[in-house]
C-alpha cells in the first residue's frame, strides 16, 4: 500500500528488482516466477541489525545501529540491504567509496530521504581526526 506523495525509485545493480521509496520503504517489483506464476510487487519487510553499542573500529555515535534492512533476492543468493543505502542509492547519487551517510537527527533508523545527507569520506575522516586529538588533548 503506498502512501499519500510517497515516490518510488528503481534500484541499481545488483538490486534491480527492487524500488525505494523516499519514505525509507523497499518494494519488490511485480514478476513472473520460474513456474510461470504471477508474483505481486511487495513491500519488504525490514529488521534492526545490530544491538545499538557502538563496534570497537567505529567511534561515530551516528553508527551505534547498524540501522534498518531488508532481505533482499540477488543473482547471487540473498543479502541484507540497507535502507539507508537504498534510498541513498536511488535519490542522492551514493557511491559508498567516496560518501559516508549521515543522519540529521543521528536516528539510523530514520531513513527518509529528508533525514540522509552525504559526506564525502575525506571531510568525514578529517572530522573524526579532529575529535580524537580534541579528545586527546583534554
Amino acid at each position: 500500500m503506498d502512501i499519500k506523495n510517497e515516490s518510488w525509485r528503481a534500484l541499481p545493480g545488483q538490486y534491480a528488482d527492487y524500488e525505494t521509496s523516499d519514505f525509507g520503504r523497499i518494494k519488490r517489483k511485480a514478476f513472473l516466477s520460474p513456474a510461470g506464476h504471477r508474483r505481486k510487487a511487495k513491500i519488504m519487510s525490514l529488521t534492526i541489525r545490530g544491538d545499538g553499542t557502538a563496534s570497537k573500529k567505529d567511534t561515530d555515535p551516528q553508527r551505534k545501529s547498524h540501522g534498518l534492512y531488508a532481505r533482499c533476492q540477488t543473482p547471487d543468493g540473498f543479502s541484507f540491504l540497507a535502507v539507508s543505502d537504498a534510498v541513498a542509492l536511488a535519490y542522492l547519487h551514493y557511491d559508498p567509496d567516496f560518501h559516508t551517510i549521515k543522519f540529521k537527527d543521528e536516528n539510523p533508523l530514520n531513513a527518509r530521504l529528508d533525514n540522509l545527507y552525504l559526506v564525502p569520506k575525506t571531510v568525514d575522516r578529517l572530522k573524526r581526526k579532529i575529535n580524537k586529538l580534541n579528545e586527546l588533548s583534554e
